[in-house]
Parts: C-alpha cells; structure tokens; sequence
C-alpha cells in the first residue's frame, strides 16, 4: 500500500511505530509515540544543536570608528580613558584632523580574554594607536616601541601612554615625532 501523507499511517495501523533518526524528515505530523511522564528520555543530541555557535559579546568602545582608527589604552579607574588625557588626545587628533568620533577607543584594563583578532573582526581598523606598553595585547610583544611597524598588514604604533607623556616633554616630542606620520 502507497501512502502520499505519512499522517495517515496513525490511522491505518493500530501499533506502534518508531521512526529512525535518519527517517524523521519523511513524517511531518506530530509524535507517534507517547511516553509515561515518569520516565525520562534520554535523546541523542541532533547535529544541529552541536553546530550552532554561541557569539562573543562586543566589545565596547568610545568613539563612532568612523576613519577606523583603533586606539588601545589601559586605565583601571576609568571606562575608557581619564577625561585630562582625552582632552590631550583630542587636541592631538585635531592636528591630524581627526576627531573623537572618527576613531574607536578600547581599554584593555580588565579584559583577559580580548585579542586582536576580535578588535579587528569587530571594528576592522585601518591602523593601531596603542598609547603604552600596558594596553598592548600580548600578541603585540615583538613589536619595537614607539616605532611605526606592520602586524598582518595593520599599521601599528605602540608608543607612550598620555600619564607617560604629561609628566615628560621628551616623552611628549618622542610620540609627536611618531605620531604625526603616522
């Protein structure tokens, strides 16, 4: 007997059937088989549930990364940057002609499990600021200091952080002289 909806079987025969896991995509209707409510099921997990992957949150940021510009600090007392030193970046961007919103500040105080593949994925930056050796990711290690250099074809700057170049004026004309052709 040829059957066209595989709903019909429930109605032709009075047993149970079992479908194989294989099988299950020929039956679109409900269920064959109850089971107690006492008992408890142990299914094998489908593939599917296995594939599905579980997505990193975003990292956050301050700026709009419009010239993505990524730039990487490390401040434990503050969300992204302490306020004196974004006034001193910002001053510092506007010889560039940039502006707070044309890059995309991250602080990597307090973030283990960030690496630069995210930040790359994520904001896909143009060039790489890191102001001090404390916010440059491991990665970044074998990288000379406040000298501009490629990483996987990203221009990369790691250079003084702005408590570094407040207290100093030679660390001030060292970054300037980096910075502004950069």
């Amino acid at each position: 007997m040829r059957v066209e909806d595989t709903a019909a079987y429930r109605y032709l025969y009075n047993e149970d059937i079992f479908l194989l896991n294989s099988e299950k995509h020929l039956f679109n209707g409900e269920p064959l088989t109850i089971e107690p409510e006492n008992t408890k099921a142990q299914y094998e997990p489908e593939a599917e549930t296995l594939a599905q992957t579980v997505k990193a949150s975003p990292i956050p940021y301050l700026g709009q990364n419009k010239k993505s510009l990524l730039v990487l600090t490390h401040y434990t007392d503050f969300s992204f940057i302490a306020p004196d030193h974004q006034a001193a970046l910002e001053a510092t961007l506007k010889r560039k002609d940039y502006t707070i919103d044309d890059i995309a500040i991250v602080n990597t105080a307090g973030s283990d499990g960030m690496t630069l593949s995210a930040l790359r994925e994520q904001l896909n930056p143009s060039k790489l600021l890191v102001l001090g050796n404390q916010a440059a990711m491991a990665e970044l290690s074998e990288l000379t200091f406040n000298q501009p250099q490629q990483f996987n074809n990203l221009p990369v700057l790691i250079t003084f952080a702005f408590g570094e170049m407040m207290t100093s004026n030679e660390n001030k004309k060292a970054f300037w002289e980096q910075a502004k052709n950069f």
